[in-house]
């Protein structure tokens, strides 16, 4: 049998967020997956999610943060399962460093200082030490925080195997394209590095007899991370197998219109936004290229999609699109909306792969902080101008609040105001001639 299964949208994504395992370089992209409702807002302390009604665990399709295995019997069903182990004796450094620093910070993690204390008098520490060892054997024996109890290998060993996606920090492009082959997603670019330690901590600066104490106090977990390395090679040595072998494309009946609640994660878009009468809208960025992959037939289709927003106008002047690397001439239209646009092109038969899926890439000038939507949106008048041809634009601002379509709308909790955005898509549809 085949580890690929797409994710479909009746079912949920639990990732298992083992601390400093390298899960919120991994979540900024995953996130892009869904829309802003579906995605769990916590991320720490089991107990408030426990609080939920069982009505607002099954609405959400995607839960990621620092829960412990049990959290899986909370759900209406099996959910879709993944998570990321790093090395014990990194990730224990890298913990002790981020504990430094949320002191610095102001946010001690701990009663107690630890900002003098050497690693090995932290590792020593009949609280710290313990605290920050075998932290991933910890999370799969359903405990978060000092173990009361003797916790099972046996136990972490059996459920990390039932985990649909295994990934390891030491190989992460590897994780994120075992990630994409196993839930169908688009093969994942990148991830951006985010919550890493700026002063970057290494094994090397540390003396060796502090790493026998760190290898000693880890022993479970550095032989359930062995065990982790195993299953991961082997199921990324069956994901080679697979994509060895010929599968038969499905390409899109016509005409269809497709509305933005799921892309690919790590193409250049930010979480979907449902919004009560628009539906669900995505803001491009913070890249200046968003890529959509479609199977198509090779003959001529027309391309029509539309812009609700731009964060300026000169943005959405900028934008060229690109089918398989060719440039599709575009002629913009009023959208409906103030502000809308509806944008439309010509689709060559001969630029389409009937082999593979065909790559659209919406391509701007540069993107903004979302910041710059608070002061002045753009305005358009549809009596004064009817539509707008060949990518000419023609506008002027006016104070947000007279706006109809309110900031705090377009406002999601995964952008903040200083998060870069371009354009906010509403639908793409493709129809062949």
């Amino acid at each position: 049998m085949g580890i690929a299964n797409p994710l479909r949208v009746t079912e949920q994504l639990y990732f298992m967020h083992i601390p400093k395992c390298a899960g919120m370089s991994l979540i900024a992209v995953l996130d892009q997956y869904f829309t802003i409702d579906e995605i769990c807002p916590l991320h720490d302390t089991f107990k408030n999610f426990q609080a939920y009604t069982p009505e607002q665990m099954a609405a959400f399709r995607f839960i990621r943060g620092h829960f412990p295995y049990k959290l899986i019997d909370l759900l209406p069903g099996r959910p879709r399962t993944l998570t990321i182990l790093r090395h014990p004796v990194k990730r224990v450094i890298s913990a002790i460093a981020q504990h430094r620093r949320l002191e610095e910070q102001g946010v001690p993690f701990f009663k107690e200082s630890v900002l003098n204390l050497s690693t090995e008098e932290f590792m020593k520490h009949p609280t710290f030490g313990k605290a920050v060892s075998n932290v991933s054997v910890k999370y799969l024996n359903d405990v978060v925080g000092p173990a009361k109890d003797p916790i099972s290998l046996s136990r972490a060993k059996e459920r990390l195997e039932s985990f649909d996606v295994i990934g390891l920090v030491e190989q992460f492009d590897d994780s994120l394209n075992l990630l994409s082959h196993t839930f169908g997603f688009e093969p994942i670019a990148e991830a951006k590095e985010v919550n890493v330690d700026p002063k970057r901590s290494s094994k090397s600066e540390i003396h060796q007899y502090v790493l026998d104490l760190i290898v000693e106090m880890n022993k479970e977990e550095i032989e359930l991370y062995e065990f982790g390395v195993q299953l991961f090679r082997e199921r990324l040595a069956q994901m080679k197998a697979e994509q060895a072998q010929p599968t038969a494309l499905i390409t899109i009946p016509a005409p269809t219109r497709l509305d933005f609640h799921q892309v690919s994660p790590g193409q250049g878009w930010y979480s979907g936004l449902k919004h009560p009468k628009y539906g669900v809208l995505r803001w491009s960025g913070p890249e200046t290229t968003s890529y959509l992959r479609i199977p198509l037939k090779a003959r001529e289709h027309t391309l029509r999609f539309k812009v609700l927003k731009a964060i300026a106008p000169e943005i959405l002047k900028s934008l060229v699109v690109e089918v398989n690397g060719s440039v599709i001439p575009l002629k913009t239209h009023w959208g409906g909306e103030i502000g809308s646009v509806i944008v439309e092109g010509k689709i060559p038969g001969s630029v389409i792969n009937p082999a593979g899926k065909t790559t659209i890439s919406f391509k701007v000038s540069r993107t903004l902080p979302f910041k710059s939507l608070a002061s002045r949106l753009l305005y358009r008048s549809k009596q004064r101008i009817p539509a707008i041809e060949d990518n000419q634009w023609v506008g002027r601002f006016f104070p947000l609040e007279q706006f109809h379509f309110r900031y705090s709308r377009l406002k999601t909790s995964t952008i903040d105001n200083s998060q870069r955005v371009g354009l906010l898509y509403q639908w793409i549809e493709i129809r062949p001639e």
